[in-house]
Parts: structure tokens; C-alpha cells; sequence
């Protein structure tokens, strides 16, 4: 009699334990931090990112919310990238096919960059997980974002993950007299940048100009800093002036602080 007590109670029990796992499985899985958003009301397994091409991580995700929310959210994540958009600001007619040249580089040198999975480039490697009850916007800010190099916004539309210079202008500094005199003091105190001309890394000095150095893969979860001069400056002696690649309210600090040296001749 007692067996059968026994047995009777544990059929109750495994009966109870299964009825309590198809009612948990049956109720909606909750997104922890979630945002008053569209894009974020629905749960989706954890995704796992192993050095992933940022541009695969935006479209792996956007297919598992999509099935999520049977196809009312089709675009969580928006990927703006491509190509940075350079206008120039030209001066004599020398100078703009200088730009010109310069531009055509500049282009070419990204596209090299996204084959590499240079950091904030369309290839920037992603090493992350992604929802398992975790809310996309955490998962993207703290992670994706900070693996990736873009910049991060949450609109009511979608995330939106953009490069940070989308645009640029193409500009041209006139090497003045005291900029040359900060280049000689440089080199007399050895404080120059090694991989950039003289005059340019005096230039770099005053305007504070950052946008030379750039982050290249080293593996799934490390990257480096290394410098690109020749691809965002070119000095031209014969003109005596700089042409430099930045973008508007880079330029704008930068002729702040070209005057603010003394250096600074229209």
C-alpha cells in the first residue's frame, strides 16, 4: 500500500511538473530593459557573435525579429555605412585637382578598409550576444557598439548604428611662418609624430586633428591603433599648403585653434 502511495504521489507530481512547464512555456518570455519601442517588444533567442562582420550581426539579427514578430518588425537594426561622402572646399585650380586625387584615395583606402574589418567600417568584427531576454538596446550599446566602432542611436523606427564621419570636406591650410616654427621646436624636443611629415605633424599638433589614427583587427576579440597621415593629409609644398580630410565642425575647431596658435592665414 505504501508503494502505491508513492507511486500515486510521484504521478501527481510529474503530472503537476508538466503541466507547470507547458503553461510557463505557453506565457509570452519577457525582454528585461526594454524599450518603449516596436523593435524591442519581442523575445529572440541568444545569438552569439564570434568575430562577425558588423554588417552580419545588423542582418542576423533583423531575420530573427522578423520571425519574431511574424513580420511586423522587419528592420530593428539599420546599418547606415557605405562610403564617407567628401565635398571640397577648393581655392585655385592647382589645389582642386589635388583634392580630386586626394578624394579618389581616400576612397579606395576604404574600401580596403572594409575588406579588413577595420573598427567603425562596414567589416568592423563584432564579437557579442544578442537577446536570450536581454533587450536590443543593451545588447547593441554595450556591446555591438563598443566591439564595432559605430555610432549608436535608438529612434522610434529602429536602431540606427552609423559611421561617425558619414561626411566629410575636403580642405586647404596655408602653411604660415609660425606653423613652421612649431615644427622646428617639435623636432628640437623630438615630440613629432614618427609616421607623419614635419609640417603635418605640427599641423596635427595645433589643430588636434585625430581622425589619422584607426583601429585594425587583430583577431575575433582584439584590435589595434595605427596611423593613416597620407590618407586624410597631403602637403604640398610647391602650394604651400596642407589639404586636410575632416569633417565640418572638425574643420571649424580646428581653424579655432589654428588662429588661437597664431597660425591661421585665410
Amino acid at each position: 500500500m505504501k508503494k502505491w502511495g508513492l507511486f500515486i504521489l510521484g504521478v501527481v507530481f510529474l503530472s503537476l511538473a508538466v503541466a507547470a512547464g507547458i503553461w510557463f512555456r505557453s506565457q509570452p518570455r519577457r525582454v528585461f530593459h526594454q524599450r518603449p519601442y516596436a523593435w524591442d517588444a519581442y523575445y529572440i533567442d541568444e545569438i552569439r557573435f564570434d568575430g562577425a562582420p558588423i554588417a552580419t550581426v545588423v542582418k542576423t539579427v533583423n531575420e530573427a525579429v522578423k520571425k519574431a514578430s511574424n513580420g511586423g518588425v522587419t528592420n530593428a537594426v539599420i546599418l547606415e555605412a557605405g562610403r564617407t561622402t567628401v565635398v571640397k572646399i577648393p581655392s585655385t585650380p592647382e589645389i582642386d585637382v589635388e583634392m580630386d586625387d586626394m578624394i579618389a584615395a581616400f576612397a579606395k583606402h576604404e574600401d580596403e578598409l572594409i575588406a579588413i574589418g577595420a573598427g567603425g567600417y562596414d567589416g568592423a568584427p563584432v564579437t557579442a550576444s544578442v537577446g536570450g531576454g536581454h533587450s536590443l538596446g543593451c545588447s547593441f550599446s554595450e556591446e555591438v557598439v563598443a566591439m564595432s566602432g559605430f555610432d549608436y542611436e535608438e529612434r522610434e523606427d529602429a536602431i540606427h548604428l552609423s559611421r561617425r564621419a558619414r561626411n566629410m570636406e575636403c580642405r586647404a591650410y596655408r602653411v604660415t611662418p609660425q606653423l613652421e616654427i612649431i615644427m622646428r621646436d617639435q623636432r628640437a624636443r623630438k615630440e613629432y609624430l614618427v609616421d607623419a611629415e614635419p609640417i603635418v605633424s605640427a599641423f596635427v599638433k595645433v589643430t588636434e586633428l585625430q581622425n589619422w589614427s584607426i583601429w585594425l583587427p587583430t583577431g575575433a576579440n582584439s584590435a589595434t591603433s595605427d596611423s593613416r597621415f597620407d590618407k586624410v593629409f597631403r602637403y604640398l609644398p610647391d602650394q604651400n599648403v596642407i589639404l586636410a580630410l575632416a569633417t565640418s565642425s572638425e574643420h571649424e575647431a580646428a581653424e579655432t585653434r589654428m588662429k588661437e596658435h597664431g597660425c591661421w592665414r585665410d
